[in-house]
């Protein structure tokens, strides 16, 4: 799969229109979508980490490389680093 620059760059921005819009609605809607998004990061977080996980795990054929391409991709990279400001280094695969 090609790496789609423009097509993340349009979603983030879409994002965070529509993050805006809710932070102007009503309190209870505004909490259920923070309470919403916040899930859901915390469940994409756990699924990266387990790829990173099975990744580095030579049962299943690990190789650094390939973690170290998962560092120096340019979507992938910036998601590492902010797993690991929240989690620690583990969480990186001890990239």
């Amino acid at each position: 799969m090609a790496f789609d620059s423009i097509g993340i760059l349009a979603g983030r921005q879409r994002l965070n229109v529509l993050l805006r819009e809710f932070d102007e609605s009503a309190d209870d809607v505004r909490t259920r979508v923070h309470e919403a998004i916040a899930l859901l990061m915390g469940l994409h977080r756990r699924m990266l980490e387990r790829v990173l996980e099975l990744s580095a795990d030579s049962a299943h054929h690990g190789s650094p490389s390939l973690l170290e391409a998962f560092a120096a991709d340019p979507l992938v990279a910036p998601l590492l680093q902010i797993m690991r400001q929240r989690t620690g280094p583990a969480a990186g695969g001890g990239q």
